[in-house]
């Protein structure tokens, strides 16, 4: 029997629109205290000396994403309510987040190889648990916020969430410079703020009103799924193409987790330039919300997504430059070009969240929408272990080689992402 979706009132309407607001604003918050591009990587490196073991944090983090997304997607499709998964998802979410937190209090001073171990396993919880909930949270946006509003709520809640994580940079920056605070209690404190604002953010999901979903009647087995899913690759060329397009941009990984450790070791920045990066991610996030939510609901996502392509290949393209002058002792240059690197970074996350999302959101429909979703960050799980790519390439020949590696690889996707159905051209 198909379940009618049951309309929802303005008022209803409103309610979400704010309550997906806060969720986006806090946890973007709550992340720039687990940054995985900055704040992991630091912590990780006084643990460990290995570029390997520190790529694979990444390689976790990524993977918990991506992975889980297509098998969850076939079980969502036949949820009529599809918020219970998302409520235990992002509760399991928070747990791990409060863990991470007491591992670094009680254990990452006296006993590091314990807590590196420990940090593992509730890392991998944390990115899994976030993972298993992408597909609903996606699912449950794409039937409750109207299609020319989602810009818009992206972009507002990346600007304020993007302004509170700013100043979250100098606080971190604080933290790490206090001599009062020394490690490992700097960066328990840091968790533990990330774990506050994360704890806001799942309170705001709960209080989303989930209308009713039509589904078909029934779930898939798992034999019939897989080669439904075959049929959409043969049939849809341009999702196909999505894909291919996603995984080339996703190269960015390759390089991601050592950006700061080359400016430590190779540059020798001092500890605390961590939190003037995050800082800067954040003005990246600030500068190109507003930007990419117009182009989204104005222009086109497919141009969101090549835009995005280029902001891409832009970040290793300014460590190279940094690694340049470095060598001509151009030192006075070197922190200049390394936060517009970070900044950079933002621009690319919150394009790749808003130009992808909302190309997939504009090219399914509600009985299928929960499989594409998940099919296409499934699909993303190969890019996911280029960080442990990129540490080997580091620890082998040097950083100048995977940087110059991801900007190649970057490059290819973003020419391939003007082969791009634009749906503007329909209209």
């Amino acid at each position: 029997m198909e379940h009618m979706e049951k309309p929802l009132t303005e008022k209803d309407r409103r309610h979400n629109y704010n309550c997906y607001a806060a969720d986006c604003i806090f946890f973007n918050v709550g992340n720039a205290f687990f940054e995985p591009n900055s704040i992991i990587p630091a912590f990780l490196s006084q643990l460990t000396d290995s570029n390997i073991l520190i790529g694979l944090s990444s390689t976790i983090r990524n993977c918990g994403w991506f992975l889980p997304q297509l098998f969850v997607a076939n079980y969502v499709q036949g949820m009529v309510r599809k918020k219970p998964l998302g409520i235990i998802c992002f509760a399991l979410m928070r747990f791990s987040a409060g863990a991470l937190a007491i591992t670094a209090f009680l254990l990452a001073g006296k006993h590091p190889s314990a807590a590196l171990l420990i940090f593992y396993l509730f890392y991998i919880v944390f990115s899994f648990a976030d993972g298993f909930s992408g597909v609903p949270w996606v699912d449950i946006m794409g039937k409750t916020i109207p299609p020319g509003q989602r810009g818009r709520l992206l972009a507002t809640s990346q600007f304020i969430g993007g302004g509170l994580a700013f100043g979250a940079g100098f606080f971190i920056k604080g933290i790490l410079e206090s001599p009062k605070l020394t490690f490992p209690i700097n960066y328990g404190i840091i968790f533990l703020t990330g774990f506050t604002a994360l704890m806001v953010s799942f309170v705001s999901f709960s209080l989303v009103k989930e209308p009713p979903s039509r589904i078909n009647g029934r779930k898939m087995g798992y034999k019939e799924y897989f080669r439904w899913i075959l049929d959409i690759f043969s049939k849809d060329r341009n999702f196909a193409r999505v894909i291919g397009v996603s995984f080339m941009t996703r190269a960015m990984f390759l390089s991601l987790p050592f950006y700061v450790i080359f400016a430590r070791n190779v540059l020798m920045f001092p500890q605390d330039i961590v939190g003037y990066f995050v800082s800067a991610q954040m003005i990246g996030y600030l500068i190109s919300s507003h930007i990419w939510g117009y182009l989204s609901d104005n222009l086109s996502n497919k141009r969101v997504i090549t835009l995005t392509g280029v902001s891409a290949a832009a970040t290793p393209c300014l460590a190279l430059i940094a690694a340049a002058g470095f060598n001509l002792g151009i030192d006075s240059l070197l922190i200049p070009i390394y936060l517009l690197l970070y900044i950079s970074i933002g621009f690319t996350i919150t394009g790749m969240w808003t130009g992808y999302n909302n190309y997939l959101l504009e090219i399914t429909g509600d009985e299928n929408r929960a499989v594409y979703v998940g099919l296409y960050n499934t699909m993303g799980t190969p890019a996911t272990f280029f960080p442990l790519l990129g540490g080997f390439i580091i620890q082998h020949f040097s950083y100048v080689y995977v940087f110059l590696f991801t900007a190649i690889l970057i490059s290819i996707g973003t020419f391939l992402s003007t082969f791009l159905k634009d749906r503007a051209d329909d209209e």
